[in-house]
């Protein structure tokens, strides 16, 4: 009887090492060096005093950043990110969809209400493309089937609009990068 349970509990235990080696192989050596390339970019920037964006695939968090600190957190409210999407990338253009150009406008706003100039500023259609292909935007006009894009609120992206210059970069971190390596 001792014999049995002996091998009854050698075979479970075979079991389960080959359990948690089927679960720590299902990551594959480019995943987990995507994920190592993303923290390190991440923390390059972060040691820099500039800004940049920061976006968190698992939690879906979008972060405006300048070194440390977090000037803004956006909850992305679609997302069309493949797995093997670009870690870095930066922005190249502003977006605006045509729109009629109204003259003589009054705004009557104090000298000192810059954020609310930027605000106003940022056009409810556009969008931010970056290098990569991918388009930050509110409008779901810019989403494309097969194409790469984040879609925020309209207030979060109003705000990020004009707050993001040409060149500042994006981070994007994948999936389960808690979890690799």
């Amino acid at each position: 009887m001792l014999q049995i349970s002996f091998w009854v509990l050698l075979v479970v235990l075979c079991n389960i090492s080959n359990g948690q080696a089927d679960e720590f192989g299902k990551y594959s050596s480019a995943s987990i060096a995507r994920s190592n390339k993303a923290l390190k970019a991440w923390i390059d920037y972060a040691e820099r005093d500039d800004r940049f964006l920061l976006y968190d695939q698992e939690t879906k968090i979008l972060s405006l950043r300048h070194g440390k600190a977090v000037l803004r957190r956006c909850l992305v409210k679609y997302d069309t990110i493949d797995e093997m999407f670009k870690v870095k990338t930066f922005l190249l253009h502003h977006l605006r969809r045509f729109r009629p150009l109204k003259s003589f406008v009054d705004i009557d706003l104090g000298p000192y209400d810059w954020e609310e100039r930027l605000v106003r500023s940022a056009p409810v259609d556009g969008a931010l493309y970056f290098k990569s292909g991918l388009i930050l935007s509110h409008s779901p006009f810019w989403v494309q089937p097969g194409s790469s894009s984040l879609l925020l609120s309209l207030v979060d992206f109003r705000a990020l609009f004009n707050s993001c210059v040409l060149g500042l970069p994006l981070v994007i971190l994948p999936v389960d990068w808690r979890s690799r390596g």
